[in-house]
């Protein structure tokens, strides 16, 4: 199994905390700022929750405006995501099992263009969930096996333990 910054119990409870300080926040492009007069867009918030819990050094977040990432062909996020962020932070998956903290890449359209970070279920027994920006809702929490996310799933990158990304 590829290893997790998010390897302990302490980890994701404060990944889950971090995440639900967002919850009322309403969407907003290229923002990030917390609560009900803020707004986040969906890599501005995975990109602040993963600093914020330690998964990443502070960083300058490209801006990207989400009208302009649905009309371009190309897939924009994946590709910042495996140019800037490779091996500094998650690396691609395969057959694995998804753990809290992974980055899920979802397909919007034709390409690559929106993403949400695992946690575990809000309650024993109940499936893993994501949070993530939606235009209509702001920050939302919702089942990851939900088919209106399901089965758009690009891919998937785990941030890995800093040890491991700073070894000499």
């Amino acid at each position: 199994m590829t290893p997790s910054y998010y390897d302990t119990t302490q980890k994701i409870a404060v990944l889950v905390a971090a995440a639900e300080s967002w919850r009322g926040t309403p969407f907003r492009e290229n923002s990030a700022v917390r609560g009900p007069r803020g707004g986040v867009c969906c890599h501005m918030l995975v990109s602040h929750l993963y600093i914020e819990t330690g998964a990443l050094e502070p960083f300058d977040i490209p801006s990207g405006s989400a009208r302009r990432l649905m009309h371009n062909p190309a897939d924009t996020m994946l590709a910042y995501i495996d140019g800037q962020l490779a091996g500094r932070f998650a690396i691609p998956l395969s057959q694995e099992p998804v753990l809290s903290g992974d980055l899920i890449v979802y397909r919007q359209g034709a390409t690559a263009k929106h993403v949400a970070i695992v946690l575990p279920g809000a309650e024993p027994g109940h499936g893993s969930r994501i949070v993530h920006a939606l235009r209509h809702s702001g920050t939302a929490f919702s089942q990851f096996d939900d088919p209106t996310y399901a089965h758009n799933i690009v891919t998937t990158r785990r941030p890995l333990p800093w040890q491991r990304i700073f070894r000499d």
